[in-house]
């Protein structure tokens, strides 16, 4: 589910660079901790961030999904697992599973799995609002220039030929070919014209595509920049942000903050007044994009500085 809409919003403008380190930490900190405190500070700032983003029905969409995954683990999680103490409720002997105790710790545990999964699923979201995938592509190229022309190469082609499909099979039904009537071998006879010309018009775009790459010179020369990515002030107060995030993170986790016993029984809330600082420092240092996108709107000198 791709959901980008360029409406010229400052988060939208941010350079490549800044929204990659940004998502790419709040993905690791995803990752990482396992602190249901943490983990519900950070997905508040990402639902934040999103708003700014205009983002809420993209939101929805993507709830969904995180939704109906969220609830197989839910079920699942408690089935399976066996380590807790403080069981919930005492099931029968299934061959080969075992007693079906579910526990509070399974039930907490599958909790904050769920919860993991929905927070990196809205990092996802909140990328696809953010970046355009042309600029995307060519921050990569700027490193890795074939792997990233392989790899626009490569998004391309399954919708292309998706669509490529579609119209030869409306010219076949144009010509009275029923792909679907009959049984499963006159179905696969039918298509095995269908499959020549697709893999001959694959071919003839592969050719095309060569030609074209060669008409501009590709890999003769340094490559050139249609669009020039400008590093701003906010760029570098997120690259801070993030920066200092960053060090907090590994500072907590060297310390023990973030981490959290679920077995054999669950852990204690919100723990010692060091992991309460660390939350403290590293949900505002992660709300700094967002922040900066409301002042923008709401107060014109903050948008002539930065």
């Amino acid at each position: 589910m791709y959901f980008y809409r360029d409406r010229g919003l400052f988060l939208q403008k941010l350079h490549p660079v800044t929204v990659f380190l940004y998502t790419g930490l709040l993905m690791v900190l995803a990752v990482i901790y396992s602190n249901p405190l943490y983990l519900t500070a950070m997905l508040a700032v990402i639902i934040w961030t999103i708003i700014e983003l205009e983002g809420r029905e993209t939101l929805k969409g993507y709830g969904k999904i995180a939704g109906m995954m969220s609830v197989f683990i839910l079920v699942i999680n408690p089935l399976l697992s066996r380590e807790g103490q403080t069981i919930l409720w005492h099931g029968p002997r299934i061959p080969v599973i075992g007693l079906m105790d579910i526990s509070l710790e399974a039930v907490l545990y599958g909790l904050n799995m769920a919860l993991r999964m929905f927070l990196l699923i809205a990092v996802f979201a909140m990328y696809n609002l953010m970046m355009d995938p042309d600029r995307a592509m060519s921050a990569v190229s700027r490193v890795a220039r074939k792997s990233a022309v392989v790899l626009a190469l490569t998004v391309r082609l399954i919708p292309g030929m998706a669509a490529q499909a579609r119209n030869v099979a409306d010219i076949q039904r144009a010509r009275g070919v029923n792909l679907d009537s009959g049984g499963i071998y006159q179905r696969w006879k039918k298509r095995i014209p269908f499959l020549r010309v697709m893999l001959l018009t694959s071919l003839e775009n592969s050719w095309h595509t060569a030609e074209a790459m060669e008409a501009r010179a590709f890999g003769s020369g340094p490559p050139t920049r249609y669009v020039t990515e400008v590093w701003r002030p906010r760029d570098t107060w997120i690259a801070v942000a993030v920066t200092a995030a960053l060090l907090t993170a590994m500072a907590g986790l060297l310390s023990g903050a973030g981490s959290y016993e679920f077995y054999p029984r669950v852990g204690d809330l919100p723990g010692s007044g060091e992991e309460v600082l660390v939350l403290i420092i590293l949900s505002i240092m992660l709300a700094v994009p967002p922040a900066l996108a409301r002042g923008y709107k709401g107060w014109s000198f903050i948008g002539r500085r930065i």
